[in-house]
């Protein structure tokens, strides 16, 4: 075997309190170095939540004038499930049903057994599982 000599070293991207290890390869230089998805995605759910102001719980009353996700989804120019999904992971963002897949997922369920128990679609049960972290594969 050739051997090419010693592995470049990896680069490391901190900012707050977010951080991510790039392996670079061989050959041809990176064409996004500064890109670091985890930084990326904080600071989209950063927005978000200063976009959206307060925090929702449907126990609770919201602020007549509070921005709405759909607002908040024009204004980032995203779905608003996207919005939604990041204001759950932001834990900003709380329904009886978020809270229950939750509580079933901190239970150690699997994806269909929280569908079969809510009845929610598999896309839909896929979606909220993955705002809890640690997807489970069926």
């Amino acid at each position: 075997m050739i051997d090419f000599g010693p592995k470049r070293q990896e680069q490391e991207c901190v900012e707050k309190a977010t951080s991510c290890k790039k392996k670079t390869r061989r050959g041809r230089p990176e064409k996004k170095p500064d890109y670091c998805k985890e930084k990326m995605i904080g600071d989209l759910i950063a927005k978000a939540v200063e976009l959206y102001r307060e925090p929702y719980d449907d126990r609770d009353v919201r602020a007549k004038d509070a921005p709405k996700i759909i607002e908040v989804a024009e204004a980032m120019n995203i779905t608003q499930i996207k919005v939604r999904k990041m204001l759950i992971t932001a834990e900003y963002y709380s329904s009886d049903l978020s809270r229950q897949v939750q509580k079933l997922h901190e239970q150690g369920c699997t994806i269909p057994q929280i569908m079969e128990k809510t009845g929610l679609i598999t896309i839909v049960a896929e979606n909220i599982h993955d705002r809890c972290g640690n997807p489970q594969q069926f």
